[in-house]
Formats: structure tokens, C-alpha cells, sequence
């Protein structure tokens, strides 16, 4: 018998053998073959234009400033390595901030204003929404969420989600990111609180940018403050 004939061979007996074991096995198969289940993107960035994450936290929703700056390094820097602009630029989100902080007489700028100062064509505009450690100060279970929309910055005018719909509740995404409850695990001092609050602005940036890329349904995070 030749070495090819053998290996047929094999390979039928072996898939009758997993056959016979009954349909528990297919879950695994599957997942082997197929891989994680995927999400795709709600809106796929424009490849050509350059772009930038902006969050803005008028109500101050979030602890710090610092935490406002790390969301958004967080969100930029998934974008980068998800080639999710691939020939066009993701220009700083440090940048935006800055420009926000330039605002004159009490006078708030308009997103496309801040994305034109930065160089930026499109703004992946960021407005937090809820932030905390714990819902009742006993259990550590932290969660955020954040409402976002895609501006075009040359017009003002909004590329998604609805671009046409006049309905305030069409007009935003709401992404939310939420983490296991750990009983009696509340961080006790200072700089656990902050980094804490740091790993979860982080997470919530990482979130809204998977909006904008295929991913797996299900990610693997850090707990936060761990």
C-alpha cells in the first residue's frame, strides 16, 4: 500500500472516530476551523482621509484629565494597529485636546473647527457618558460608556451613524464596556483608585474603537485595577 493510499486512509478513520463520538465534539471543530466569532465594523473609516480621535467631556464624566487623555490614546492607538486608516494618517488625539483647550471668550468650537486645527479631515467625536469604579462604593465592578459619531470635518456635517436622520436618538452609538463584579475588592488608597480609573479609561477607549474594525466578540480585557 502506498504512503498516499495510507494517508487517506488515516484521515477517513480518523474523522469517522470523531464522528461516532456524537455531536459535543462539533463546537470545537468548528471553533478550530472557523476561529473566534467575529463582529464586524458598524463603520468602516474612510482609507484616504486623515482622521482623529476627539473626546470631548464637557460634564466632566470622567475623574481626570488624565484619564480623558488616556481613553483617547487608548482608541488611537487600536485604530493604528487595525490599519483602520491605511493611506492617510491617525493624527494625535493629544492634539485635539489641545486645540479644545483653545477656546476663546467662553465660546465653544465646533468639532470640524478642532479637527481643521489639527490637520484632520475626519473626527471620531467621543462624549462619555457614565464612569465608574462601583455602582453602590461596596462592590468593585467597574463599567463606562460613551456616546460617539463620525464628523466630517471640511463641512460639519456628521458621516455616521445616520447620517440623514434628523431623530436626536439616530444620531449617536452608544458603546459600553463592563467588567465582573469582585466582591470586597474595592481599591483602598490613592494610586489604586487612579489606576484603576486609568485601566478602565483605557478599556472604554479600546471599545469605541473596535466600532470601527472586525474583532472578536468576545475580547479579552485586563481586569481592571489588577
Amino acid at each position: 500500500m502506498n504512503k498516499h493510499l495510507l494517508c487517506c486512509l488515516s484521515a477517513t478513520v480518523a474523522c469517522a472516530v470523531l464522528c461516532a463520538q456524537g455531536c459535543n465534539i462539533v463546537g470545537p471543530l468548528g471553533y478550530l476551523v472557523g476561529g473566534p466569532e467575529k463582529t464586524d465594523a458598524l463603520y468602516e473609516l474612510p482609507d484616504d482621509r486623515p482622521a482623529v480621535v476627539f473626546v470631548d467631556d464637557p460634564d466632566s464624566r470622567l475623574p481626570s484629565r488624565v484619564a480623558r487623555q488616556r481613553m483617547g490614546k487608548a482608541a488611537e492607538r487600536e485604530l493604528l494597529d487595525n490599519k483602520c486608516v491605511r493611506n492617510a494618517q491617525i493624527i494625535s488625539s493629544d492634539a485635539a485636546l489641545a486645540a479644545s483647550a483653545m477656546d476663546r471668550f467662553g465660546q465653544r468650537q465646533t468639532i470640524a473647527q478642532i479637527g481643521q486645527r489639527v490637520g484632520a479631515e475626519v473626527v471620531i467625536y467621543v462624549r462619555p457618558e457614565t464612569f465608574t469604579l462601583s455602582p453602590d462604593g461596596a462592590q468593585f465592578a467597574p463599567s463606562g460608556s460613551a456616546r460617539i459619531k463620525v464628523v466630517d470635518a471640511g463641512n460639519g456635517k456628521r458621516l455616521w451613524p445616520a447620517p440623514e436622520s434628523a431623530d436626536p436618538a439616530a444620531q449617536w452609538h452608544t458603546v459600553r464596556f463592563d467588567l465582573p463584579t469582585r466582591q470586597g475588592s474595592m481599591p483602598d488608597s490613592p494610586a489604586q483608585i487612579q489606576q484603576a480609573e486609568h485601566q478602565l479609561a483605557e478599556e472604554l477607549g479600546r471599545a469605541v474603537a473596535r466600532t470601527f474594525f472586525r474583532h472578536e466578540t468576545k475580547t479579552r480585557a485586563s481586569r481592571v485595577g489588577e
